[in-house]
């Protein structure tokens, strides 16, 4: 197997090492020897960065270099590759959109540093083969999940990239829309100061009610998702229940539902690629809800939710001020005020589980 990788990649311009069992492999830019590099070479990709590692300056040079790499590798084992990228850091939503057999797909960022006015991002990418050609067993065609949890994507959202974690393979949104979609929960707390510059200090609020359709953190996130992102599933948004109550502070995980108290609202449509989770799915969730990666502070004390407290005027729900928030602090389910400007926004997003 190793040395059909490294052929393969020979010849598409690149020299390969393979170390362990585990298929490690380091990308090298190859060199032809007059001492050109080979036509077969991927868009984008420049010199060996300072450790050997291919560096891609673009997302379809990483995409292609990826797809080369992924198609070399032979076998049911685990592959990994190390890719540095130059003012831009590697992604992998490619891997499952055209290898639909490669599963535990990760994406570690184990190097960041500046040389000469540009920024490098090193990333070990893995992956595994199941069932695919190659790999010395029969193709499945029972629905198996493309994607499973555990799996992390990164995701570019107002010039930023953040870490997402699979957390459900089989996900219905709020409409009962089961349609073979991977959910993925963003694995940090984005500031709610994320607009400020160094002179001013910008906190978005949740908006000016606890209508989620119309709300300022909705327009925030649509706006400033990374327009290449096209793969990401449209997911039907519309709240369709408000609640009453709370969790007990220091309850974290360990809540009663019965806490809570959910009425139906007429049906919402909105449908959206980048969300806030329901409280519905905090429930059902909520092992997940308080693993965050780099913990709280000021302006991310705790993540909206998209559903709103309920409030009736005249035998009918009316839209008010009040929100639910996961508080990562107090460790509850909790209503908040729309303008808290100490709650940030932790997104989801939906990826197909076949194309």
């Amino acid at each position: 197997m190793k040395k059909t990788i490294w052929k393969w990649l020979t010849a598409a311009g690149y020299f390969v090492l393979l170390t362990g069992c585990h298929s490690n492999m380091r990308a090298f830019a190859a060199e032809a020897a007059a001492g050109s590099r080979l036509e077969a070479a991927p868009a984008g990709a420049e010199e060996p960065g300072e450790n050997g590692e291919l560096v891609v300056d673009s997302r379809a040079g990483c995409r292609r270099l990826l797809m080369e790499t992924v198609s070399a590798a032979t076998g049911p084992g685990r592959h990994e590759i190390f890719v540095t990228g130059k003012d831009y850091e590697p992604e992998t939503l490619v891997i499952a959109q055209i290898f639909p057999e490669t599963v535990n797909i990760s994406n570690t960022k184990t190097a960041e540093y500046e040389k000469d006015g540009h920024r490098y991002v090193t990333c070990r990418i893995g992956f595994e083969r199941r069932n695919g050609p190659g790999s010395g067993e029969p193709e499945q065609e029972d629905g198996s999940s493309f994607w499973s949890v555990g799996d992390v994507q990164t995701l570019g959202i107002g010039g930023r990239k953040y870490r997402f974690r699979c957390v459900d393979e089989n996900y219905g949104d709020a409409n009962s829309n089961h349609e073979r979609n991977a959910l993925f929960l963003c694995e940090t707390v984005i500031r709610s100061d994320i607009g400020s510059s160094g002179e001013q200090r910008i906190v978005l609020p949740f908006g000016e009610t606890n209508n989620y359709k119309r709300s300022q953190v909705r327009d925030w996130l649509s706006r400033n998702l990374d327009p290449d992102n096209r793969e990401l599933a449209a997911v039907r948004t519309g709240v369709n229940y408000a609640f009453e109550g709370k969790t007990a502070d220091g309850a974290f995980g360990d809540f009663l539902d019965s806490d809570l108290k959910g009425r139906r609202l007429p049906i919402q449509v909105s449908d959206d690629r980048l969300f806030l989770l329901s409280l519905e799915e905090a429930l059902r969730y909520r092992e997940t809800l308080w693993t965050l990666s780099g913990g709280t502070g000021p302006y991310r004390r705790g993540y909206w939710l998209r559903t709103p407290v309920y409030l009736e005027r005249d035998g009918r729900f009316v839209d008010g001020d009040l929100v639910y928030a996961v508080d990562a602090e107090r460790g509850c389910i909790r209503p908040a005020s729309v303008t808290d400007g100490e709650i940030g926004i932790r997104p989801a997003f939906c990826l197909p589980q076949a194309w």
